[in-house]
């Protein structure tokens, strides 16, 4: 295949649709976003898109689940649509998506790319998928394998520590409202390793409640 190239038929669009909502619900990163609770991950990034070293780490989970190639899409503000019988929701097809080789570093080697733009970078088989925030943070959707070989990067092994963190600052620091922070470990993880997670962290679920 080209490198990259931007999807323009309605059947690619279909297609990265199809993959996109095999994992996720939508592209809200701060709400409920992963389809099946339990099949994700935090990944804390520092920015709003990956660094190649970063990148690379996404690049080999992704070649260990059998990928060559991936879909990036401009999700930003995605609530999700359920499309019909014939094809992807309007919702949908509105935004900017690719098809490119995973070797390519897609801020880099991108001709348009949008500069702080959230995106999802997925598999065509709808097995994994990355998506970035504004937030600083990433959800990584897909299989037990893939999950796991990105925490074990020292990229990524704080991640979940360091999200918490900066989650508690805004909290007792600056009097952010944090009663997110649960909901979106609940669809991340799962409910009873949320709790978990939270109370490891020293900080039960009902610290962040109102």
């Amino acid at each position: 295949m080209n490198e990259r190239f931007k999807l323009y038929d309605y059947r690619d669009i279909r297609a990265a649709w199809a993959a996109f909502h095999s994992l996720c619900r939508n592209a809200l990163t701060v709400d409920r976003p992963v389809r099946r609770p339990g099949s994700g991950a935090i990944l804390f990034v520092g920015q709003v898109e990956f660094d190649e070293e970063q990148y690379r780490v996404i690049e080999a989970a992704a070649r260990a689940e059998g990928d060559t190639d991936a879909f990036l899409s401009f999700l930003h503000g995605y609530e999700g649509d359920d499309g019909d019988d014939a094809g992807a929701g309007l919702l949908f097809e509105r935004h900017d998506h690719y098809r490119f080789d995973l070797r390519v570093f897609p801020p880099r080697d991108f001709d348009d790319w949008f500069p702080f733009g959230e995106h999802v970078i997925y598999s065509p088989r709808g097995t994994w998928a990355v998506m970035t925030s504004l937030e600083r943070h990433a959800i990584a959707v897909g299989s037990p394998r893939f999950r796991s070989t990105l925490l074990e990067s020292p990229l990524f092994s704080s991640s979940l520590s360091i999200f918490l963190e900066r989650w508690k600052h805004s909290r007792d620091r600056l009097g952010g409202r944090t009663s997110r922070v649960p909901v979106l470990l609940d669809n991340v993880y799962g409910p009873e390793e949320a709790d978990r997670l939270l109370t490891k962290f020293g900080e039960p679920r009902e610290r962040w409640l109102p």
